[in-house]
């Protein structure tokens, strides 16, 4: 099974280091800098292993998940177009590993009236793959 490399973990260390944050994140009461040297903490010491998975329907919005309980980080093959939507989910699925969540998998971009997008996991998710295609 395929694991992130060492440079790919420094890389998701850098975009973290030099995204900007915003004052606070929605689904959890932990300080935005918090949220990301607990990302950067699990990224630094632990094996993240990657595979790669084919939906049933080639169109699935699904662009990654992991299983409760386990900690491989599934990859949507037809949705990874390069290596920062990669780390980006990457980013998003570690948020969770370490505890934080963005509400319900509902389709709409507000859950039980708390915006999503300014979850962790989608908010860092984005960030991350922004700042990779900016600077790389």
């Amino acid at each position: 099974m395929k694991q992130l490399t060492d440079c790919q973990k420094a890389t998701i260390v850098d975009a973290l280091d030099n995204i900007k944050l915003p004052e606070s994140f929605t689904y959890t009461m932990h300080e935005p800098s918090t949220v990301v040297a607990s990302i950067i903490g699990y990224v630094l010491n632990k094996d993240i292993p990657l595979k790669p998975y084919r939906p049933k329907w080639r169109w699935s919005k699904a662009v990654g998940y992991r299983n409760k309980g386990e900690y491989i980080i599934y990859y949507n093959v037809y949705k990874q177009s390069d290596e920062a939507a990669l780390l980006g989910l990457c980013v998003h699925e570690i948020a969770h590993m370490c505890g934080y969540g963005h509400g319900s998998n509902c389709m709409a971009w507000y859950c039980n009236g708390r915006k999503k997008t300014k979850s962790a996991n989608v908010y860092l998710e984005r960030a991350v793959k922004e700042y990779l295609r900016r600077n790389r």
